[in-house]
């Protein structure tokens, strides 16, 4: 097992939690999702 395979599947394991102002619009939401799911995809750091 090399360092690299360590260091893939401990990024793969990482779980994202986002917390919304209660006035926060669907429209933001979903805005938030697209940003963070093209960062992710990428390799991004967010």
């Amino acid at each position: 097992m090399n360092f690299n395979y360590i260091v893939d599947k401990a990024e793969q394991g990482v779980a994202i939690t986002v917390f919304f102002n209660e006035d926060a619009t669907q429209e933001q939401k979903d805005k938030i999702g697209e940003d963070l799911k093209k960062k992710t995809e990428s390799g991004s750091e967010l």
